[in-house]
């Protein structure tokens, strides 16, 4: 069964006056949350990560503050974090849950 993956945007840091420009994102928090299955066998995991935007350059097309979009951050974390590192860590995890090494149990004679 396939994971399906879901980007959550924690935070938007900016620089309030960087390149000439005003509230520059600098950092984008996020969450990253993978689920596969659905009703009592769903199992899932989730990703923090923090991803530092580059430095502006001449030439780059900047997009104002005010008309940042979801979608648009997103694509930032995609192209300046990559998706290989935190879709691996979170199908690792799913997979764990799925054949789990350590479950409590009580002893035979409690």
């Amino acid at each position: 069964m396939a994971i399906t993956y879901k980007y959550k945007i924690d935070s938007l840091e900016t620089a309030p006056s960087a390149y000439s420009k005003t509230d520059v994102i600098t950092r984008v928090r996020f969450n990253l949350t993978g689920s596969e299955g659905s009703g009592d066998s769903k199992k899932e995991s989730s990703f923090s990560g923090c991803c530092a935007m580059p430095a502006l350059k001449d030439g780059d097309k900047y997009v104002e503050f005010k008309d940042l979009t979801e979608a648009k951050i997103i694509a930032w974390i995609k192209e300046h974090h990559g998706e290989d590192h935190p879709k691996e860590a979170i199908a690792a995890a799913i997979e764990d849950l799925k054949t789990p090494m350590y479950v409590a149990k009580d002893a035979p004679w409690a």
